[in-house]
């Protein structure tokens, strides 16, 4: 139990791990013995950026780690206890809306979980990590929150084949013109939120 051993396209051998001892000797105990696949590093260092904490590994990835570390913290995370339940309320309100709806229409509803969750995490994120709702669960629309869709939408084989072969990434092409946008608006927000935060930091504070 907790390994799985499969067989993906063009036949390269996988292993699912589901066991927590397991987990912990790939992922902490032996790190340096079990890097990411280049590929899934290419495809995450676009969306979240190269020097992010998601997107770096070995000593970089420990000393970005370390540094963050104290804002983890039971004292800090249970700050963000009350933000968590608030946006859960919101999705929860979100989804009986949507269940309502369907319902007094005669039909059931069919609601797609992972963007929801998605939103929901964007909130979250935003709300806790810089003081900036994103509105994700509730606007519709949202620059941000199609621009964040359309960077975790599911693999294509031609995705697949620019992390491969990236000389692919210069074709003049709709797809790669709008990911392009995508990431310069959520780049564009995050250095936005970044820059205002640091600002009121640097404000004197009345006594």
């Amino acid at each position: 139990g907790g390994l799985v051993h499969y067989v993906t396209w063009p036949g390269s051998s996988r292993l699912l791990v589901s066991d927590p001892a397991a987990l912990k000797h790939i992922l902490l105990t032996n790190q340096r013995n079990f890097p990411r696949p280049r590929q899934q590093m290419s495809l995450l260092r676009k969306v979240v950026g190269a020097n992010s904490l998601l997107a770096t590994e070995g000593d970089t990835h420990r000393a970005a780690r370390q540094r963050l570390n104290p804002h983890f913290r039971f004292a800090n995370v249970s700050l963000v206890f009350p933000i968590f339940v608030e946006t859960a309320h919101r999705l929860v309100d979100r989804w009986s809306k949507l269940i309502d709806a369907d319902a007094a229409g005669g039909g059931a509803a069919i609601i797609d979980v992972h963007p929801e969750l998605s939103h929901f995490t964007l909130d979250v994120i935003g709300l806790s990590g810089f003081g900036y709702d994103f509105d994700a669960l509730a606007s519709a629309g949202n620059p941000v929150t199609d621009a964040v869709n359309s960077l975790l939408t599911p693999l294509s084989l031609f995705v697949l084949l620019r992390s491969a072969i990236p000389a692919l990434n210069a074709l003049p092409l709709a797809s790669l013109r709008k990911e392009k946008e995508a990431r310069a608006t959520v780049r564009g927000t995050v250095a936005k939120i970044v820059r205002k935060r640091m600002e009121q930091a640097s404000e004197p504070v009345e006594k």
